[in-house]
């Protein structure tokens, strides 16, 4: 700005043509130099970043550990079930490991041998019936038998107290006693 400054006003002393091109000749000199004050900054950038540490690509990760319990475990327990609770509360029970009657040509058990995934099925089939809620329980004929027994004394007991709290000679002679 000041080059352009300078120069209108020595063009209106009468030097404008002579002027006009040294003001050209310096306005590409800044720009030249300026350019090359960017390039000298971009080096500086790019000698730092080689300077900087690289990280070694061969570091091993950390090993996770397990606890006592999380050992003890022969499977991982999986936030989402397979099942849906329901079908799973109503056929549990008929699960069952694969036998030879069944007609498989071979049977391999790859964690334990058969009695140890027999006695696990058993124990956890056990652990099951425990904690989990039976869907389809319904009651037998003989408990139905006895509630509805229960149900007609009851009844006849409150038709009975109704009778005698309507009854005010009865209630009279029960207090008088």
């Amino acid at each position: 700005k000041k080059t352009q400054d300078e120069a209108a006003a020595k063009a209106a002393a009468g030097e404008g043509d002579v002027e006009m091109k040294t003001e050209g000749e310096e306005a590409k000199k800044e720009e030249e130099e300026v350019k090359k004050e960017e390039v000298k900054e971009e080096e500086k950038k790019d000698a730092e970043m080689k300077q900087e540490p690289e990280e070694p690509e061969e570091t091993e990760p950390p090993k996770a550990e397990l606890d006592e319990e999380e050992q003890k475990l022969w499977f991982l327990p999986r936030p989402v079930t397979d099942m849906v609770s329901t079908a799973f509360n109503t056929t549990f029970t008929e699960f069952t490991l694969p036998d030879t009657e069944e007609d498989f040509a071979e049977i391999r058990y790859e964690w334990a041998q058969e009695l140890a995934a027999k006695e696990y099925m058993r124990s956890w089939m056990q652990a099951k019936k425990i904690t989990t809620r039976v869907e389809d329980l319904s009651p037998s004929e003989w408990f139905s038998q006895r509630i509805g027994e229960w149900q007609r004394l009851q009844n006849d007991w409150q038709t009975k107290q109704k009778e005698f709290k309507s009854d005010l000679v009865r209630q009279q002679a029960a207090l008088d006693r």
